[in-house]
């Protein structure tokens, strides 16, 4: 390769002067007398275009750009500056923080004439630069062409690059540029420009209606009226009356439906106990919004509060100090209309009350069945088993009727006769029977499951204000009387 005549110049661009060091004294090494050093992309490019004649001239022959600037990255950089008709071909050298190919790759189409990554040798920066001094930038033929050359986009990318990359951006640097991009119809660039701007307060509404355009260019209705509404309602919020009723009219052409920002505003600020606002911004859209849909959000609204009366007679103080006479329609729609509501709300809690009876009455029926279901299940068994009555005898089989002169009667030890003294057609005769009053059984008991309950027993009384927790303690009370005479029955 021929070693160039003479030593290159070089603009250094790097993201501060202690970060430059190396990158200088490596140049230096490399053969580069003549460098400059700076560290915003955009001054460099302003300068270089010309358009700051009262700054020092900028011709380099190499420029060296650093991957971070102090205002721009350097791919921006490098595609910055081939935007401009007369800086096309200026020799970029563009240092990547490492030497991998993936760095490589994603700097690739940013414009740079050469990419070196990290750590970099001195030898290797000499061939680069010997290489780009070799290089044809053909700055002839674009001389010839700069008096017809159009840099117009050159000037709206640097604009624009210079408000979306400086350090310190404002919601407003953002709705600057989201207004160019809506020039140039480029509406993707708006839409993100319009998003960020919606942070400053002061000009919210104004962002979304930009976002309405740039939705409606990319015809997307239903986007764009959603940020109508959201404009419109931003306006009403902030006292801007007659922006929301500009913005609402336009949405009342193309929806006759459409939510009126005045009215959900009202019933923001009434939650918020801010009834003079909600009164300034009912009488504001008064005329544009049906009085009888007022009165049925106004009404929900109060109901919806702990007191709502209360509620009403502060909102309807502060209507009759906006609206004057004509308030009395208004007041009397709502005043309706919340009526209405509360006849509504008694006649769902009567609906309530009698669910919850007819559920506890079904619910004692089930109950009642299924205690007389284990009363049965425990008297069935003792129903089946023999139990032996007070003038039965507890014998499976009737025994024979034994005479006086029985051996076997006589030679049992300790046995009792069970013959009467005398037989006749008046002695009771022995057939399993015992005397009605034989001391050797006890007299017979009522079963406890045969007793009814009586009206003290099967009731309670604890709670006389509260019928259903009383019938339930009912309940509770007979299920407990129940279980313990099963228990004692056992016993």
């Amino acid at each position: 390769m021929s070693v160039p005549t003479r030593q290159p110049s070089v603009l250094l661009l790097c993201k501060s002067e202690q970060a430059a060091a190396v990158d200088k004294r490596a140049l230096r090494d490399a053969g580069a007398t003549h460098i400059r050093t700076m560290t915003s992309g955009l001054d460099a490019a302003r300068i270089m275009a010309g358009l700051e004649p009262d700054k020092p001239k900028l011709e380099p022959d190499i420029i060296v750009c650093q991957h971070k600037l102090d205002d721009i990255d350097g791919e921006q950089f490098c595609a910055l500056l081939r935007l401009h008709p007369r800086l096309l071909g200026m020799p970029i050298l563009l240092l990547l923080p490492n030497d991998d190919e993936e760095a490589q790759l994603r700097a690739l189409g940013c414009g740079a004439s050469a990419l070196m990554g990290r750590p970099f040798s001195v030898d290797a920066l000499r061939k680069n630069l010997e290489a780009l001094m070799a290089y044809d930038r053909r700055m002839a033929q674009l001389d010839r062409g700069k008096e017809n050359a159009d840099q117009q986009a050159f000037d709206d990318a640097l604009s624009t690059y210079g408000v979306l990359l400086k350090p310190v951006r404002t919601p407003d640097d953002y709705f600057y540029v989201g207004m160019r991009c809506l020039e140039e119809k480029r509406w993707n660039s708006a839409l993100s420009a319009f998003q960020r701007s919606l942070q400053g307060a002061q000009i919210r509404g104004e962002a979304l209606l930009g976002m309405a355009v740039a939705w409606r260019g990319k015809g997307d209705l239903v986007r764009c009226r959603r940020c109508l509404e959201q404009a419109a309602l931003t306006f009403a919020l902030a006292k801007r009356w007659h922006n929301a009723r500009t913005v609402f009219i336009r949405l009342l052409r193309e929806d006759p439906q459409a939510r009126s920002p005045f009215l959900t505003a009202a019933q923001r600020l009434m939650r918020e106990n801010r009834y003079a606002d909600a009164a300034r911004a009912l009488a504001a859209g008064i005329d544009l919004t049906p009085p009888q849909l007022v009165g049925t959000r106004v009404a929900q609204i109060c109901m919806a509060s702990g007191q709502p009366q209360a509620m009403f007679d502060q909102l309807q103080q502060h209507l009759d100090g906006e609206l004057g006479q004509q308030a009395g329609d208004l007041t009397q729609a709502i005043r309706c209309r919340m009526e209405d509501l509360q006849k509504q709300q008694i006649e769902r809690q009567k609906q309530n009350a009698q669910e919850r009876q007819r559920l506890i009455a079904r619910e004692m029926r089930a109950r009642a069945r299924e205690n007389e279901a284990a009363a049965a299940s425990a008297d069935g068994p003792l129903s089946e088993q023999p139990v032996a009555a007070p003038f039965e005898a507890p014998l499976e089989t009737p025994p024979q009727p034994l005479s006086r002169k029985d051996p076997a009667a006589a030679d049992a030890p300790g046995r009792q006769s069970a013959l009467p003294p005398e037989e006749g057609p008046e002695a009771p005769a022995f057939r399993g029977a015992l005397p009605a009053a034989s001391p050797s059984l006890p007299p017979a008991k009522p079963s406890p499951y045969l007793a009814p309950f009586s009206e003290e027993d099967a009731s309670s009384t604890l709670f006389k204000r509260l019928p259903i927790i009383n019938e339930l303690c009912s309940v509770i009370k007979c299920t407990w009387k129940l279980a313990r005479r099963k228990k004692n029955e056992r016993k």
